[in-house]
């Protein structure tokens, strides 16, 4: 990612004079040759990698949950394949919960991922896209289908909306 950055930085450097920047290429052979010449004595021996005591990261309360916990829910990928003959690639299908939370007018994230053990009436699609619940905490749909919905047992009630399984 610095790389990357560094070759940002030297184009925004160069649109403000007029030279022209380096292509890319031309740029990254020119560092790697300049990386491969440093020597010993070119490092700065002030530096102090890892020797710093980390920052303590905040404690959080878990958040309580049913007793989905126990169960060993996975993810299984579906075998669905689309245009089999020409292409390989895997049917999506919407997300449950993505298509819950969501306004009519905004389409539910695709995956290609269901719960394994909710698949009794039908396989349960559920993404991985993060998302803030009601408590404020991030969670991704997985998380919320299985710890805040209990499996599908406990989803809000709404006068519009429903989860169909197909």
């Amino acid at each position: 990612m610095a790389i990357v950055n560094g070759y940002i930085v030297h184009k925004a450097y160069h649109k403000n004079k007029e030279s022209r920047p380096l292509t890319h290429v031309k740029y990254m052979i020119k560092l790697h040759l300049q990386l491969s010449q440093l020597q010993a004595t070119d490092m700065y021996e002030g530096n102090t990698f890892d020797t710093q005591l980390p920052v303590s990261l905040p404690n959080y309360e878990p958040l309580p949950i049913g007793t989905a916990q126990q169960t060993e829910h996975m993810a299984l990928r579906s075998n669905e394949w689309r245009n089999e003959g020409t292409q390989t690639k895997r049917r999506q299908r919407a997300c449950k919960v993505c298509s819950f939370l969501l306004s009519k007018s905004k389409r539910a994230s695709t995956t290609t991922y269901f719960c394994k053990d909710c698949n009794k009436a039908g396989p349960i699609f559920l993404c991985m896209r993060a998302r803030r619940n009601g408590r404020g905490a991030a969670m991704n749909c997985w998380d919320i289908w299985r710890k805040e919905w209990v499996n599908g047992k406990l989803i809000p009630v709404s006068n519009d909306k429903s989860i169909r399984v197909r």
